[in-house]
């Protein structure tokens, strides 16, 4: 994973902590690591977890046998044609603008920037806790800014943010001209986490995503969502979070198909229909 994020690194080294801890798994020499071995333990791990948690360690197992096979360690990987749990469907974020105030308003203040500043920019999360001032370049011409960001993959690209998140970040930062942008007021250090005041009020308002609790990553679904109902293409959409896959845009953005219903009456009639649904007519030329 050295190619990967720090943040993505983080997640291998927890996915690997799970793996580590089974004995089925890793007292056993790997070439004679079965897929009944790792199916047992993938059954083992879904009574804990999810399926795409589930999955992922699943995946590393599969990727360390390649991996063996490569380094001329191993003849042959067993586990290679490993089956995965299904994961759930899309999920399809219908936050509305109101709904979305009326969340922030349920949040202390510096909570309510970050969760504000993410709708807004469709950064994750790992990226807002650890943005710094330096990584900013204000625009003063139109109040917006760029800024320049690790994501996956281990690239650094420059994303664009609207005045909107401007505004939040220069109330953040203020006079300073280092140091981190979020800053927790009780330990004046960055914040690190905050799904506790998050997820209270969400259960409180009741918010849900498919039957789920909205989660603070469906925050990054929000403005994709509503600039594509304001007719803004895939391919705009797919720069703006960074995707290097349009498969991965598409399922950030809920499709309204209520709303673009309208172009249909622009379909040409064939035939004309009288008052009598009975009788047809054929128009000539």
């Amino acid at each position: 994973g050295k190619l990967q994020s720090h943040s993505m690194q983080e997640i291998f080294r927890y996915r690997f902590k799970h793996i580590l801890r089974a004995p089925q798994i890793c007292e056993i020499p790997m070439k004679n690591l079965s897929r009944a071995a790792v199916y047992k333990y993938m059954d083992l791990r879904r009574e804990e977890d999810s399926a795409s948690t589930v999955n992922s360690e699943a995946r590393i197992i599969r990727c360390m046998l390649n991996k063996a096979v490569d380094w001329e360690l191993l003849n042959y990987n067993l586990v290679h044609r490993l089956k995965l749990f299904p994961e759930p469907p899309k999920r399809n974020v219908r936050l509305t603008p109101e709904q979305a105030a009326i969340l922030i308003d349920r949040l202390p203040d510096k909570t309510a920037d970050i969760v504000e500043f993410a709708i807004y920019s469709g950064f994750r999360k790992s990226n807002i806790y650890d943005m710094k001032i330096e990584q900013i370049q204000f625009n003063t011409a139109n109040q917006t800014a760029e800024i320049e960001l690790e994501i996956k993959g281990g690239r650094f690209e420059v994303f664009p943010v609207c005045p909107h998140a401007v505004s939040i970040l220069r109330a953040n930062i203020g006079n300073r001209k280092i140091g981190y942008v979020f800053l927790n007021p009780k330990t004046g250090k960055p914040f690190k986490d905050i799904h506790r005041a998050f997820n209270t009020a969400v259960k409180e308002l009741g918010l849900k995503v498919n039957g789920t609790k909205l989660r603070i990553h469906d925050l990054r679904h929000i403005v994709p969502t509503w600039l594509h109902q304001q007719g803004i293409g895939d391919d705009i959409l797919q720069q703006l979070l960074g995707h290097r896959d349009r498969k991965t845009t598409d399922r950030y953005i809920t499709r309204n198909r209520a709303a673009v219903a309208g172009v249909l009456s622009l379909i040409p009639q064939i035939r004309k229909r009288p008052q009598d649904p009975g009788k047809l007519t054929l128009l000539t030329g």
